[in-house]
């Protein structure tokens, strides 16, 4: 794709700079200032996870994955992707929900991440161990 490192580049600066300029002209609060920040990080994260090998520190860190190369890469090729989204998503609420809804939202988001990357890395060993 022959624009892949100017996506990468706006990924990277220009989506939380706007955000937060733009949470700064509207009205500076706290809360969603720091909601912005965490869909960023999780956006980072999302662009490393299809790049990452298996190691202690970063990523879908589970039994299964843990014990397969095989098993983290593609757990992690899928879910790479979906945390992208799920940053947009989680910048994106500190816009358009009620304060008192961010948190719960957020964790909501979170959790249905994890939830899905545990029950695909879960779902490709079992279909492992049923093929031996």
């Amino acid at each position: 794709m022959k624009y892949k490192g100017l996506l990468k580049i706006f990924q990277l600066l220009l989506f939380p700079l706007v955000f937060a300029i733009v949470t700064i002209l509207v009205r500076f609060d706290i809360v969603r200032l720091l909601n912005i920040c965490l869909g960023f990080i999780f956006v980072i994260i999302g662009i490393a996870m299809p790049k990452l090998k298996t190691n202690r520190w970063i990523g879908i860190r589970i039994k299964w994955t843990m014990e397969d190369p095989d098993i983290w890469n593609q757990v992690h090729r899928i879910a790479g992707p979906l945390w992208i989204i799920g940053g947009y998503v989680v910048a994106l609420e500190a816009f358009f929900l009620p304060r008192r809804w961010i948190g719960p939202v957020m964790l909501g988001i979170i959790f249905l991440l994890s939830a899905f990357s545990i029950i695909h890395a879960w779902l490709l060993a079992r279909k492992k161990q049923e093929s031996k």
